[in-house]
């Protein structure tokens, strides 16, 4: 897989993020932003997750675009997190289970599955801890890019985590790898038989539990989705079914979410500048409905 490095604005490229580095249960997290905000401020934490076959270095250029953008109109404190996924970087034990079929791993569905959701379960134990850790309240979203954007739609049912971006994911596991399936001759049954991983991803997966399952765990969050029309990787019509169902049950005021979904028809799998500076955006209007209040309700933009 190769994913485009994020391109930062050249006015965001000083003056450098000063960066903290903090052990939990013995994963090393790296926090940028910290020192520019005193001692006891509260903080709004943007956790980082990045592609498979990257590492969280991957994930500065994202985190110096939120931090260093232009000053916009609201209070919020902000600081970014990111540390290596399962199985990548200086985690990595078995550099064949991040590859394809294609490229000779058998195990490819249940390799890509279990190392995003052991992802989720690490960002759930930085949420419970980055507060304890650093004295003080904090208030949690993320964003995740290719691999790190299908963590990030799962990580959108922790109970803290109060919004994702999702930049190149999918939220339907078993129709992206079916299609991945087909295109490497793999029987995709077997892959997600009642015996095999299918139960787990019935479980877990956003478009497997369905909006009637979510409905409580995505009460009141907010999801943002940027795709690539040209995505082969990660084509927009693996997505598109179960956010269309998620959109129409906002519509009809079935699901208390705000979502906003973007395709860019030209674009392949990658993170583009204009993602960012989408995210950006995003963030921003965000941040000032927290200075005026946390607004509730449904909404579609």
């Amino acid at each position: 897989m190769q994913s485009t490095t994020p391109i930062s604005d050249p006015a965001l490229l000083t003056p450098p993020l000063d960066i903290k580095i903090l052990n939990i249960s013995g994963l090393p997290i790296k926090i940028y932003g910290l020192s520019s905000h005193p001692p006891s401020t509260p903080l709004t934490c943007v956790h980082l997750l990045h592609p498979r076959l990257q590492t969280h270095e991957y994930m500065s250029g994202i985190a110096r675009s939120i931090l260093l953008a232009p000053s916009p109109a609201h209070s919020q404190a902000l600081i970014c997190t990111s540390f290596d996924s399962r199985n990548h970087g200086a985690r990595i034990t078995s550099p064949l289970a991040n590859e394809s079929w294609r490229e000779g791993n058998k195990t490819h569905a249940e390799d890509m599955f279990s190392i995003y959701h052991g992802t989720v379960e690490d960002l759930r134990m930085v949420v419970d801890y980055l507060g304890a850790y650093l004295r003080r309240p904090i208030r949690h979203f993320a964003v995740g890019v290719s691999l790190g954007g299908h963590a990030a739609y799962l990580s959108l049912a922790l109970p803290r985590i109060e919004g994702v971006v999702s930049v190149i994911g999918c939220p339907d596991y078993k129709r992206l790898m079916a299609g991945r399936a087909e295109r490497s001759g793999v029987d995709v049954r077997e892959v997600f038989e009642d015996a095999g991983v299918g139960a787990i991803v019935g479980r877990l997966d956003p478009a497997a539990v369905g909006v009637e399952g979510l409905k409580e765990v995505w009460k009141g969050k907010r999801l943002l989705a940027l795709s690539g029309g040209a995505d082969r990787l990660v084509p927009y019509a693996c997505s598109e079914p179960f956010l269309a169902e998620v959109k129409g049950a906002v519509g009809r005021g079935e699901l208390e979410l705000v979502v906003k979904d973007i395709v860019y028809d030209w674009v392949k799998h990658e993170c583009t500048s204009e993602m960012v500076r989408e995210m950006v955006r995003w963030f921003t209007a965000i941040f000032k409905d927290m200075d005026g209040g946390l607004k509730g309700g449904s909404s579609v933009l």
